[in-house]
């Protein structure tokens, strides 16, 4: 069953519901891929760590995000209002495997709709296991072919230097891409899947 913490904050997106302006954007992703660390850069945490911001994050393999969390923010120049929504991680250490994703969902499409999810993955292991893949199709089950359409791709621990220089030489951007094509039969033509590298110093893109 759904935790009781979850239904009330989905409930707190009435203000989202009745903002025109305003825009949801959820994460999603495996416990310990950096899912809260990017998170805070969203919302503009600039510490070094990335760990000042409102969200929970932890150097362990254990699940800081056990609820649904979010954080608001005004985005500059734009007068658009921006709800950061931390989901909490699949492959959860702590064995709870998300035994209600279903409902949690069902409550997410419930909130007045999502306009973006970024898929948080770790670009040193970024292919996916059948943990991302059930998670993933889930989603699409409740939100049809449009998830795809609204799916960003984060890849965390792309630091300044050699590990940027090997993303751009592996063209890892490239190579999730036709990962997710592949794993999901999806019309490449039809669906362009934005693939975005992060690290503790290169973020500011």
């Amino acid at each position: 069953q759904i935790a009781e913490a979850e239904k009330t904050l989905v409930t707190d997106f009435d203000d989202e519901r009745d903002d025109p302006n305003s825009k949801i954007a959820i994460l999603l992703g495996n416990t310990g891929d950096g899912k809260s660390t990017a998170a805070n850069r969203l919302v503009g945490d600039r510490s070094r760590m990335a760990d000042q911001g409102p969200f929970k994050t932890s150097n362990q393999c254990e699940s800081c995000t056990q609820h649904l969390s979010k954080h608001k923010v005004e985005l500059e120049d734009d007068e658009i209002t921006m709800t950061v929504v931390d989901a909490p991680g699949f492959n959860d250490s702590q064995g709870k495997d998300r035994t209600h994703a279903n409902e949690l969902c069902a409550y997410l499409k419930g909130c007045g709709g999502i306009n973006q999810f970024i898929l948080v993955r770790n670009s040193t292991n970024y292919r996916f296991d059948d943990n991302i893949k059930q998670m993933l199709q889930r989603y699409e089950n409740m939100f049809g072919k449009l998830f795809w359409s609204h799916l960003t791709v984060l890849l965390t621990r792309v630091e300044k230097g050699f590990a940027e220089t090997q993303f751009t030489e592996a063209q890892k951007d490239v190579d999730i891409k036709r990962h997710i094509y592949t794993s999901f039969r999806l019309n490449e033509n039809e669906f362009n899947i934005p693939v975005i590298p992060i690290g503790l110093d290169n973020y500011e893109q």
